[in-house]
């Protein structure tokens, strides 16, 4: 039998742990709730004896705010995966919270079912981040970076190596890390690294961006 993922909850509005509680125990052959906390603070006392896979956060917080949490959280717990789970649907909080590592953005105007889509996403090592969300980091990418990428766009795409646009093509299918490394024969080790030097190279900031550039410089790849 399978190991069962296990979520914990940071929230300070108990209503939004209690609908989320409620979806992961109707999908209790899949999922285990390990806790839940209505702070920051309370919640980095709890992972010191909890094992947790993924971790439900939201932004804002008493005492310790969801971005202190998810520092906190990839210094300390690399293998925890993080959700983030907000009313906030602006610019900043999206690159912030995907820049410090989160695997995953969805907001509260989502339904409950819609968190458990993400949670098995994440699990199975694929990033969430959907079409509203996107949306949102995609006009932010292009209003702040577009003017960066276009002047230097020759010299870029003259640094990018046929493996690297072979790369590049996968992307843009949405892969795991994993599956990128079975389509290309590699270790997930080499690809985490190849992704790396590639956003180096094109001055993306993000897995989200590096996919960005991919599609707007003719990389797009169709699915088999």
């Amino acid at each position: 039998m399978n190991e069962k993922i296990k979520i914990f909850i940071v929230d300070d509005h108990q209503i939004v742990i209690d609908a989320v509680k409620n979806e992961i125990k109707s999908q209790s052959d899949q999922f285990e709730l390990v806790g839940t906390a209505n702070d920051g603070q309370e919640a980095l006392i709890a992972f010191e004896t909890v094992k947790v896979d993924i971790l439900i956060l939201d932004i804002n917080m008493p005492n310790v705010d969801g971005m202190e949490v998810l520092k906190e959280v990839t210094q300390k717990y690399p293998a925890f995966k993080v959700l983030i789970l907000t009313m906030h649907d602006d610019l900043k909080h999206i690159r912030e919270m995907i820049g410090n590592g989160a695997k995953g953005y969805v907001l509260k105007n989502k339904s409950s079912q819609f968190v458990v889509e993400a949670l098995t996403k994440i699990n199975e090592g694929q990033n969430f981040f959907p079409d509203d969300v996107a949306q949102i980091a995609i006009r932010d990418f292009v209003k702040d970076s577009d003017h960066k990428i276009r002047t230097n766009k020759e010299t870029i795409l003259n640094s990018i190596s046929p493996h690297d646009a072979e790369l590049l093509g996968w992307l843009t299918l949405g892969l795991s890390d994993q599956e990128l490394a079975d389509k290309m024969c590699l270790s997930k080790s080499a690809i985490e690294s190849r992704k790396r030097n590639l956003r180096q190279k094109t001055g993306t900031n993000n897995a989200l961006e590096l996919m960005r550039f991919a599609m707007d410089n003719g990389f797009k790849r169709e699915k088999e």
